[in-house]
């Protein structure tokens, strides 16, 4: 199911051992919140090799800082704050929100 909202309010910073951004979006009478980033800790967990420990968590954080480059040049804002107040479609499966995106062609 499809449910049009807004996006109204968001952060970056820590959720647990995770560095990212945090995006509340919400509608009529329903909110939802993501989180989009990677693991921070310098040291993997026990077992875990170090090297690709390392490569993984490059990973996470390129991958989040390219969704925030991206949601940003789509709604024409130069920084994550301009976008409180996008319009967004956001897509539950089982009341559970499964993914989202900027309603771009609300944008004008």
């Amino acid at each position: 199911m499809e449910r049009i909202g807004k996006i109204a309010r968001l952060s970056v910073g820590f959720k647990g051992e995770h560095f990212g951004i945090s995006i509340h979006i919400s509608g009529e009478r329903w909110g939802a919140s993501d989180f989009i980033g990677g693991r921070l800790s310098r040291d993997p967990p026990p077992g875990e090799n170090r090297d690709d420990y390392i490569d993984d968590r490059a990973a996470d954080f390129a991958a989040t800082m390219e969704f925030m480059a991206r949601i940003c040049t789509e709604s024409g804002v130069p920084s994550i704050a301009g976008l409180i107040g996008k319009p967004v479609a956001a897509i539950f499966e089982n009341d559970q929100l499964s993914g989202w995106r900027i309603l771009t062609e609300a944008i004008g």
